[in-house]
């Protein structure tokens, strides 16, 4: 271990100890391994009280380490470049030696692939192999793809070298928590730059890159580059070009990491929607235009007017198609059509067939030394160090670099210039305090998010626990069981507690405002309203024909159309969960194990009675509250609803099930047995007072006028409902206050009876 790397090491240590993540046991089993080696081959040693040891002699000396003097990491991307450039050309020997090695093998592989799959250097055999290989028409393409996998391959495996893979692993789980937090951060510089990067990304797929291999590289690259975050090359251009930016137009503001997350985000997205929007560019036109409609409407908030006219303008668009003239060659240097190996080597096209693989290997090379290179700990780590202290701030040592004399004007002779002067910089101490506000704010979200979530280290804990367990001591196995399980005991309620804010943020972000105020002033209301009316009808309907063509056999087995119904109900029963404020998730699980329960008691060879009462009930009565009380569907599958959050509720400390079932969410028939069932209480507890209530209620008018509205309330359709179902509602209500009046009747009969005696 190298004398600086122990350093940390040691610091690392003492804070967990400090924080009482780390016991004292453990503290001093883990400083005793710590052994380094300086540059100058002594080696040394630490005590738990921080105290340095160098070996001389076969002896173990006190002594104090000398501060190494570490060169500062670059302060701009032209810094950077020359940086770059020169380590490429240090130890000029091994980095050839390096390139030849990466370029030979490119070399070897791509001409396998294009004289023997491919058959030739002429597109159109494989539709992979054409995007992948440098083929006539594809030579630059082809040539960019190679070097970008070379760098990706190369940069990952220094990278593992240098800060190590439990790092990696580490950042594996901690990468795409830091972009979800990163994503639901309030203040809307996320979504803001996110939507604008990724706009910009697709139109560099559209009409530069123009290749799906190149751009499932690019996404491949920005996940890596989520996974080792400071530690990556882009991390590095991204702050120094932000850095370069504000220095250029004058502007203090600090580097905020969402702007990292948000643009790697951005390239995944954008490269997936370049893939499957290949070919489609009027689609491409279209998510541009409403994504920078979008960021405009929710920036400044003028007009509806804004997002429409960007949206017109986002469609409209021409798809530059550029040919090129390429040589027809009788022979494409394949070498089954030379008809053999040895042939092969005599023919035309060898030459040409071999030639090309030279640009993909060049490029792979280069790329190959730059992965390497960047990879390395010496080049990545002084930069990451710097941040991850915060001894340096990039904003503040721009005010040091340039003098502050040259950012202002000079002052003119006159009273307004020297107004205009004074508001300026009015102007300017107003929105220095707002940024300065919106970053302290910004700086609090972060730290309670720091402190409610896992950090890194945290992470690689775990994973050192998940070590210890297999190849650990029996006292570190026992205390690494113990720390995983409470993780376990305490993950699945993290998870929720961040799918639920996520999930609320969302639903209340400045963006759903934006998109449902533009689609409210494009779309007019009554189109709105009959839209969702008949869609209801019909998705009832779409259910009942389904069923029928079932019964009937009329549907074949392994049929797409009933499992693509199976899904769409499950979605749509996963929505209303949502609705009622399940988190996404836990709305779909459920969803999924409640039709499941209702499919397997609703099989067409064992109740086809019940499916048949279904699809009457749905026919005549669905939407209303008699509908959901006879239909044996509604009944079957709220009470699968009703345990599985009745479970959630047991294991959470929660009651939502209670008012759920008042509410009648999980069927009529549900309600009215929590209803009869606070009845049957009260007449079991209180039988004197339930009798003399219940006489004096069975007697009363005012019972049977509720009686009669309650009856209304039952079998009230919806507004518009298809006549059918008018009909069927109207017969049942006739036929239930029929009942009622026979009761009534009784009840009048009884009354003037008593009267007379």
């Amino acid at each position: 271990m190298r004398l600086d790397k122990a350093i940390k090491e040691f610091q690392t240590l003492k804070k967990k100890k400090d924080d009482g993540k780390l016991n004292d046991k453990k503290f001093e089993k883990a400083v005793d391994k710590i052994k380094a080696v300086s540059d100058e081959g002594v080696e040394w040693k630490v005590d738990k009280e921080g105290n340095w040891y160098r070996k001389e002699n076969d002896q173990w000396v006190k002594d104090k380490i000398k501060p190494k003097q570490t060169p500062r990491g670059p302060q701009t991307l032209l810094q950077l470049v020359i940086m770059i450039i020169k380590s490429l050309f240090t130890s000029l020997p091994k980095k050839l030696l390096f390139f030849l090695i990466i370029g030979l093998i490119t070399f070897l592989v791509h001409t396998y692939l294009v004289i023997y799959p491919n058959g030739g250097f002429w597109p159109g055999t494989n539709p992979t192999l054409d995007k992948v290989l440098a083929l006539i028409g594809n030579r630059g393409r082809g040539t960019a793809f190679w070097t970008i996998v070379a760098y990706l391959i190369t940069s990952l495996l220094r990278k593992m070298m240098s800060i190590g893979p439990k790092k990696i692993i580490g950042g594996i789980f901690t990468g795409p928590t830091r972009v979800v937090k990163s994503a639901f951060n309030r203040t809307g510089s996320f979504l803001t730059f996110f939507l604008l990067s990724t706009v910009v990304f697709l139109l560099l797929g559209q009409f530069l890159i123009k290749n799906t291999a190149i751009a499932y590289t690019f996404a491949i690259g920005a996940i890596i580059a989520i996974i080792t975050f400071r530690a990556d090359l882009s991390y590095l251009v991204l702050r120094l070009g932000y850095q370069d930016f504000t220095r250029l137009f004058k502007r203090k503001a600090k580097f905020n990491d969402i702007y990292f997350d948000a643009y790697q985000l951005a390239i995944i997205v954008a490269m997936i929607l370049f893939v499957f929007l290949n070919g489609k560019p009027l689609f491409i036109y279209l998510f541009c235009g409403l994504s920078v409609a979008l960021v405009v409407f929710s920036k400044f908030r003028k007009s509806n007017k804004i997002a429409a006219n960007l949206f017109l303008i986002g469609m409209v668009g021409l798809n530059l198609s550029l040919y090129y003239l390429i040589k027809v060659y009788a022979d494409d240097g394949g070498v089954a059509e030379a008809g053999g190996f040895g042939p092969w080597i005599k023919s035309q096209g060898a030459g040409t067939a071999v030639g090309i693989g030279l640009p993909p290997s060049i490029g792979s090379g280069i790329g190959g030394l730059i992965g390497i290179v960047t990879g390395a700990g010496d080049f990545v780590g002084t930069f990451v160090d710097e941040v991850d202290s915060d001894e340096i701030d990039y904003t503040e040592a721009e005010g040091e670099d340039i003098p502050e004399e040259e950012f202002e004007e000079s002052p003119e002779e006159t009273e307004e210039g020297t107004m205009e002067e004074e508001e300026s910089e009015e102007e300017e101490e107003e929105e220095s305090e707002d940024e300065e506000e919106e970053e302290s704010e910004d700086e609090e979200e972060e730290e309670s998010e720091d402190e409610e979530g896992y950090d890194e280290e945290d992470v690689e804990d775990y994973i050192e626990d998940l070590i210890n367990i297999v190849m650990g001591d029996p006292d570190d196995q026992l205390e690494s069981m113990i720390n995983l399980g409470q993780l376990a005991a305490i993950l699945p309620g993290e998870i929720g507690d961040l799918i639920n804010s996520g999930q609320d943020f969302v639903l209340t972000s400045s963006a759903m405002d934006a998109i449902f105020g533009a689609y409210d002033w494009v779309v007019p209301e009554w189109v709105t309203d009959g839209a969702e009316k008949t869609a209801n009808e019909s998705w009832d309907y779409m259910g009942v024909v389904k069923d029928i063509l079932d019964l009937n056999g009329n549907i074949p087995e392994g049929n797409p159309i009933a499992e693509l119904m199976d899904w769409a109900g499950i979605t749509k029963d996963a929505l209303d969960n949502i609705g009622m404020g399940d988190n996404i998730v836990y709305a779909g699980i459920k969803s999924f194990l409640s039709n499941k329960i209702k499919s397997a008691i609703f099989d067409k060879n064992t109740n086809p009675g019940l499916i048949v009462m279904d699809m009457l009930t749905t026919i005549f009565a669905g939407g209303t509250q008699a509908g959901d009380i006879i239909s044996p569907g509604k009944t079957i599958q709220g009470g699968a609803n009703f345990i599985i959050d009745k479970l959630t509720d047991l294991y959470n400390g929660t009651d939502d099930v209670s008012t759920r079932v008042k509410d009648g969410k999980y069927g009529g028939v549900w309600k009215v047995a929590d209803d009869t069932t606070d009845l049957i209480a009260e007449g079991v507890y209180n039988p004197d007072e339930f009798k003399k209530d219940f006489e004096n209620v069975v007697t009363s008018d005012d019972f049977y006028e509720g009686m009669y509205k309650t009856n209304d309330e039952l079998w009230k359709p919806a507004e518009d409902s298809w006549a059918i179902k008018r009909a069927g509602c109207y017969v049942g209500h006739k036929t239930t206050e029929g009942l009622i009046k026979v009761a009534d009747g009784v009840k009048q009969l009884s009354s003037w009876l008593g009267s007379w005696m």
